[in-house]
């Protein structure tokens, strides 16, 4: 019989809430780009640019 890792369980669920997180800041910028671009703004990128040189 196998003894179960209580660190192992621990660090499994911690990566899969990492995973779920970083795939809603996915979604999220993606829906963020879509709105920018919609409102004929241009691409977010090139604001993050222009944002230094003010």
């Amino acid at each position: 019989m196998t003894q179960h890792d209580p660190t192992r369980r621990t660090n499994r669920q911690r990566d899969s809430r990492k995973q779920e997180r970083r795939q809603e800041r996915h979604t999220d910028n993606a829906s963020l780009r879509d709105a920018v671009r919609a409102i004929g703004a241009g691409d977010i990128e090139q604001w993050q640019q222009e944002d230094g040189d003010e």
